[in-house]
């Protein structure tokens, strides 16, 4: 008389677990998509900040920087691919640097396009020539401009970096102590 209700109780243990098992994943799979974008993330941050220091020196290859400034824009876009998925300091953060990336990108070409309708370019066919010839690769306006945008980051990484700290009890195993900004 007893084996009767078992196996109904075990089949309801069953479809419990099966649920939480599922539910497990999907949690397991947002935080997997998280993790990813955060690193896309820090990595274009790294690049974005290292081009914005080279742009201002008066020596910089803007060709180069364009190349480099275009990469961070793809890393960037990757990172905010499935943005609904994505925490939303995460998300605020991706379309922060994003929007910075991309008005950086903006002033490289729009260099790169001046140098080359100032340039005549060679008969040998070599189209590298640019500033390097003495002349400051950016202008003061431009370079207020990428200092501007430089405090900004350094503004959006601080409050972020404020936010782990205040947020430290439900995300203990984070790291902090490095340079990138964490958005979580």
């Amino acid at each position: 008389m007893t084996s009767q209700p078992q196996p109904r109780r075990t089949r309801a243990v069953r479809i419990v677990l099966g649920v939480c098992t599922v539910a497990l994943l999907a949690c397991a799979g947002l935080a997997g998509w998280n993790l990813r974008a955060t690193g896309l993330y820090n990595q274009a941050t790294a690049t974005l900040t290292a081009t914005l220091r080279d742009a201002a020196a008066a020596d910089s290859d803007i060709k180069q920087l364009l190349a480099q400034q275009q990469q961070t824009d793809a890393q960037l876009a990757e990172a905010q691919q499935a943005s609904m998925l994505l925490l939303p300091s995460v998300r605020t953060a991706i379309a922060h640097n994003s929007q910075v990336s991309g008005a950086l990108t903006e002033r490289l070409q729009q260099q790169v396009d001046a140098t080359t309708q100032s340039t005549p370019q060679a008969t040998t066919g070599d189209s590298t020539t640019n500033s390097q010839g003495g002349e400051p690769a950016l202008t003061d306006e431009q370079r207020e401009q990428i200092e501007q945008m430089l405090r900004n980051n350094e503004q959006t990484q601080e409050s972020q970096d404020q936010a782990v700290q205040h947020d430290g009890e439900r995300h203990s195993g984070t790291d902090t102590s490095g340079g990138d900004a964490k958005p979580w």
